[in-house]
């Protein structure tokens, strides 16, 4: 007996039966999820500062630069965004490194 069903729409593709690209496969769809719902300003567990919040780094070698936060870059116990900082440059800052100062 087969361990995946045979019949119509809930059969998996067959890629997704070869080992390590499962996994790339959930990845990517699960990656582009948490970017359309940090976009959406839909609350994401674990993740503090939405889009465009404007914040102030306060650790590591951007400190103390401001600037707005554009996306989410990691989720996990210390999340990372990517920051457009004030001084030009864009920037990945984790979450324990940035202070909220206002909504964009």
């Amino acid at each position: 007996m087969s361990a995946h069903p045979t019949n119509g729409s809930s059969r998996r593709p067959r890629l997704r039966r070869v080992r390590g690209l499962t996994w790339a496969l959930d990845r990517m769809k699960t990656t582009i999820d948490w970017h359309n719902d940090f976009l959406a300003r839909t609350p994401i567990p674990g993740v503090e500062l939405q889009h465009n919040d404007h914040v102030r780094v306060t650790g590591g070698p951007h400190s103390p630069d401001s600037g707005s936060v554009v996306s989410i870059e990691s989720l996990g116990k210390d999340p990372v965004y990517l920051v457009e900082l004030e001084s030009g440059t864009d920037q990945l800052v984790q979450q324990s490194c940035l202070e909220f100062v206002s909504h964009g």
